[in-house]
């Protein structure tokens, strides 16, 4: 499974940061992507990533990630995967849930959490617990719901 890690880092130092790197124990990779549309066309599906398709003709090759982290210039903060046209960093291979094992993994559900580990050029490295939220794009909305009140 690849899951699109939404957040706002904020540099509250004096001098400009990378972030050059997110992992976490939950899942086997993490990629930086310029957008939602490069991270949209990196998860693999039929008829993508240079896959040859009916007549012959192969789709176009998969985005790269982007390889030189995130910069955050000091006393400023930087989005991801906020809106459409924000950086994303695509978690992929999903290794277990709150309950799982490598061999088999569990499924996040909204409201657990998930230990990511941000690592900085500067400020080295923190592990925070992200929690879990779902999207249901057919209606534009996420679970858990923001105010607190359950979902229908």
């Amino acid at each position: 499974s690849d899951v699109a890690l939404t957040f706002v880092v904020v540099n509250t130092g004096a001098a400009d940061d990378t972030l050059t790197g997110v992992t976490s124990t939950a899942f086997t990779s993490a990629a930086l992507y310029r957008d939602a549309a490069d991270a949209t066309a990196a998860v693999p599906s039929a008829g993508s990533g240079g896959t040859p398709t009916p007549g012959g003709s192969s789709a176009p090759a998969a985005p790269t990630p982007m390889t030189s982290g995130l910069t955050v210039t000091a006393g400023n903060a930087q989005a991801c995967g906020l809106t459409a046209d924000q950086p994303v960093w695509l978690l992929s291979g999903l290794i277990s849930g709150p309950t799982g094992t490598a061999t088999s993994p569990a499924p996040l559900f909204p409201a657990a959490t998930v230990p990511i580990t941000f690592t900085f050029t500067h400020a080295g490295s923190v592990t925070v617990p992200v929690p879990v939220q779902l999207r249901d794009s057919e209606n534009d909305a996420t679970l858990p719901q923001l105010s607190g009140t359950p979902a229908e």
